[in-house]
């Protein structure tokens, strides 16, 4: 639309827009720990360092960040207010210190039901809706996901819940 020297037309609007990329993005670097001074004025400082340059955005806040302040966890890279923040509001399953083990749960449940049987009558219908409403959510921390827990636990519950029906179905025809 508008013909202007160093800018581009906004593929939108058709507004002329000139886009300046963080330099780091291109660059392949070595995770030292370390960081650079910065050299170049068109180089970014760091958000919490600004006479370092930044090698990095945090993944999460965005914030530019030097090697010092870069934390890689499984591959995303966090500046230190993010990681901490996500640690104190349990953001980061990574730092989780305890967990349900809904897996677990449903097994023991459907296993004392078929040793107390008059106990089926709820904890059948419990079970299924523990393994339905939590298949995917993570299994133990320590490992294991509990898939094998999870389709005992469905099948026994299914199965007491099918002899619920049989045994008043039997009642009621012989009441007959």
């Amino acid at each position: 639309m508008f013909n202007v020297p160093g800018m581009t037309d906004c593929p939108d609007c058709g507004t002329p827009t000139r886009v300046l990329a963080f330099p780091a993005l291109n660059r392949r670097r070595g995770n030292t720990g370390l960081s650079e001074d910065v050299i170049v004025d068109g180089d970014a400082g760091c958000f919490f360092h600004p006479a370092k340059k930044a090698v990095v955005g945090c993944g999460n806040c965005g914030r530019f960040i030097c090697g010092l302040c870069d934390l890689e966890l499984n591959g995303q890279h966090l500046c230190p207010n993010c990681l901490e923040s996500g640690k104190q509001k349990g953001r980061l399953a990574e730092f989780d210190s305890q967990r349900t083990v809904y897996a677990g749960l449903a097994l023991t449940l459907a296993l004392v039901s078929c040793i107390i049987g008059p106990l089926a009558l709820i904890t059948a219908p419990v079970t299924l809706f523990i393994v339905v409403r939590h298949g995917k959510t993570p299994g133990s921390l320590v490992g294991g996901s509990g898939n094998v827990s999870r389709v005992v636990a469905a099948v026994l519950a299914v199965l007491q819940i099918i002899g619920w029906i049989v045994w008043i179905v039997w009642i009621v025809v012989l009441a007959t």
